[in-house]
């Protein structure tokens, strides 16, 4: 089975170097959506939220300069930049070998991240570090997640322009098994919606969405509805953080975590659910696609870009 994964990758690989940037999503795009109400990618005139993901991938993010927004680690000083250092999570060690590692220089707990990546396989939580088996097991999962072209798996262009890096980051805790993830969607700086995960390691997503006065919004699919969630108590500073660091993109989702009142900063992303999302009503698709600008082109420079 795993000949096979590695010989359908290699085909894969070889086929799509043949194709363009647009004809590449195209294909990528249709596979995702088949079996929806909005099977073929639309290019012309592009009017859902996964459209226009999938233009902005193809017509903004193959700029290098976009990478520092996707990667972990770098990401941090744009952070301090715009004013939020105090939402940062701090940081123990960053390398780009597992091996480099000083476990004297970590507490007990934390957790092991690569910067490059996104998913259950580029992260994983350190109960404690003198477990060795699960040491042993992180490690070697780490060492995995280094040598794997996150870009290769959506063909979002951004993220090859980004050194794969693994750190050891604070592991936070609230008394819950797991954070709510909350997920700030922001479009020209101003930000319309947050769409919370209580599940998001599961396969099928279990999603709430809110607007900003925390009035559950209707957007999500019967098969996907979450539990919901109650408003965050730091909900105000997120907002204004995640309008700031947004502030110059079409559309960036900027994540948050909350333990005991104080908020932490958790990523940026630029294309949410590469453009591929399962989760959306398709009224939400056409109303979320509304709120997106493609008339913005002038951040960051677009010279990189080969016509």
């Amino acid at each position: 089975m795993n000949i096979i994964k590695k010989l359908t990758k290699f085909v894969r690989k070889i086929f799509f170097f043949f194709l363009s940037p647009r004809q590449i999503h195209s294909i990528l795009y249709f596979l995702a959506h088949k079996n929806t109400t909005f099977p073929i990618m639309n290019w012309n005139n592009p009017g859902t939220h996964d459209e226009k993901i999938h233009w902005l991938i193809v017509n903004r993010y193959r700029n290098p300069d976009f990478g520092l927004y996707a990667d972990k680690v770098r990401v941090r000083e744009y952070v301090k930049e715009c004013g939020f250092e105090d939402l940062l999570i701090p940081i123990y060690e960053v390398h780009d070998n597992i091996n480099d590692f000083d476990l004297s220089k970590v507490p007990n707990s934390f957790v092991l991240k690569t910067n490059h990546g996104s998913g259950p396989m580029f992260y994983e939580f350190i109960q404690d570090k003198n477990d060795k088996s699960h040491l042993d097991y992180a490690s070697k999962k780490m060492e995995k997640a280094l040598k794997t072209d996150f870009y290769q798996q959506n063909i979002e262009y951004h993220y090859h322009y980004i050194k794969p890096l693994v750190y050891a980051e604070q592991l936070l805790l609230d008394g819950h098994e797991r954070l709510n993830d909350y997920k700030v969607y922001v479009f020209k700086g101003k930000a319309k919606f947050i769409m919370v995960c209580t599940e998001r390691t599961t396969k099928d997503k279990r999603v709430n969405f809110y607007d900003t006065d925390w009035n559950e919004l209707d957007f999500v699919r019967n098969d996907h509805h979450g539990n919901g969630a109650d408003k965050p108590q730091s909900l105000e500073y997120m907002l204004k953080a995640a309008e700031k660091l947004g502030g110059p993109f079409a559309i960036a989702r900027i994540d948050f975590y909350e333990v005991e009142g104080k908020p932490y900063f958790g990523e940026i992303t630029l294309t949410p659910d590469s453009g591929n999302v399962t989760y959306l009503t398709d009224d939400a698709q056409i109303k979320i696609g509304e709120m997106i600008d493609l008339k913005i082109t002038d951040f960051p420079s677009q010279k990189n870009i080969e016509k």
